[in-house]
């Protein structure tokens, strides 16, 4: 058992649930407990909030406080918070945010959706669906580059806008589109295509908390990216980006995080479902601006990201993070293990490589695999890797370096290569 924190929609029962949070009915904060798991956090949150005069709604987000990231100034008062943590009582992090208690996503199929009444947009990833400004070309669907350079290279990696005409050939293409490859996300809206355009054009780039001076490349048009966008931003993004739109229709994978709650048809994806499982299935959001009004109105951009959202979209990022380390794993050792075992190191890698100072995405790899071969204290067991793994006048490259040359030696002597590919 040890802290772990996550960002939760909650709701009041009475007026003293009201009180903590914020004099609102429903609202979004961080909240710390004692949990040996995720689940193990909700369903502590579900027994303590009560006696708070308050219910769980959902949870965004869920990790140990000892391997937490992305909480910028909030993490100050971390260190004081964790010594009240117990299993019984939640600990507050920060304010609670107002949250949008209309909003709902629910699952639909191409065919309902391409038969409802109403403009269908498509807004296409260049990097993930590498071929689509050659196929728009060709393509009798109208369309245009969300991007104003003239250079071919960088027009050929830009999100594109596409108006899908339901009894064109385009829709066909998005259909077949593997969606596990997250090439393309929907909309519905009547706006003209140039009014559209200009609309989107203000979200491909978004201000961070971590750099407020600098502008940074915003993927919203990435399903998992647009899903975590709309969970966690609704400040931001969610109410100047939706306020002129019908709904937001994002094709479904394994390595999207799914909203608590959404309406589902089929069953809920695990990590570790093959990608044909979610081919041809859609997650509609439909919902009105957190801060309705004069105020949203006059939106016209993203804004800056404020810290409370910054941080729990980095957390849902890092939790993309572990289950795409968790999957490597498993394809790549799963026959020398279980997909269990592979999913708990992948949970715990992140803290254990920030222990050696590691934190590239390599470098936490590296410690996983030497973790789940090896033991999750191998540099103990190990005194080789122990050595280089804590000499100090060592950079992090240097010893994922040292720690991938002994991990070969050490797999191939005992014969635990990874498992070949076809």
């Amino acid at each position: 058992m040890e802290p772990w924190i996550g960002y939760c929609h909650l709701r009041a029962h009475d007026d003293g649930g009201r009180h903590w949070l914020g004099n609102r009915g429903e609202a979004a904060r961080w909240l710390l407990l004692t949990a040996g798991s995720a689940e193990d956090f909700q369903i502590g949150m579900r027994h303590a909030l009560p006696r708070l005069g308050c219910e769980l709604v959902a949870v965004s987000s869920a990790s140990r406080v000892a391997g937490v990231t992305g909480l910028g100034a909030l993490a100050d008062d971390l260190p004081r918070l964790v010594r009240q943590v117990n299993e019984s009582r939640p600990v507050a992090l920060g304010d609670a945010a107002a949250v949008d208690p209309a909003s709902s996503w629910a699952e639909l199929d191409w065919d309902t959706l391409l038969a409802s009444s109403g403009q269908l947009w498509a807004v296409v990833d260049g990097v993930n669906w590498p071929d689509i400004s050659q196929r728009l070309e060709q393509s009798d669907a109208e369309h245009s580059c969300l991007y104003t350079t003239l250079n071919p290279e960088s027009r050929r990696l830009a999100p594109w806008l596409v108006r899908v005409d339901p009894h064109g050939s385009f829709p066909a293409q998005l259909r077949a589109r593997p969606q596990q490859d997250h090439g393309f996300v929907l909309l519905g809206g009547s706006s003209s295509m140039e009014e559209m355009r200009l609309h989107l054009r203000r979200f491909t780039m978004l201000r961070t908390p971590h750099d407020p001076d600098t502008s940074v490349y915003f993927r919203f048009y990435d399903p998992r990216v647009m899903i975590d966008a709309i969970e966690t931003m609704p400040h931001s993004f969610r109410d100047s980006f939706a306020r002129d739109l019908s709904a937001i229709i994002v094709p479904i994978s394994a390595e999207c995080l799914l909203p608590d709650g959404a309406q589902l048809r089929g069953p809920a994806l695990g990590v570790f479902d093959p990608p044909g499982l979610a081919q041809g299935r859609l997650l509609r959001w439909t919902g009105t601006p957190a801060t309705p009004g004069p105020a949203a109105q006059q939106r016209r951009g993203p804004g800056v990201v404020s810290p409370a959202e910054y941080a729990a979209l980095g957390q849902r990022m890092q939790r993309r993070a572990t289950d795409g380390l968790a999957r490597r794993l498993m394809r790549d050792f799963g026959h020398l293990t279980s997909a269990t075992r592979c999913l708990s190191i992948a949970q715990g890698a992140a803290a254990a490589a920030a222990g050696f100072g590691m934190t590239s995405a390599s470098q936490v790899h590296m410690i996983a695999q030497a973790q789940l071969l090896f033991g999750a204290d191998f540099e103990r067991r190990y005194p080789e890797a122990g050595q280089f793994l804590t000499d100090r006048t060592l950079l992090p490259w240097q010893r994922k370096n040292q720690l991938a040359d002994w991990f070969t030696r050490m797999t191939t002597a005992h014969g635990l290569g990874q498992k070949e590919i076809a």
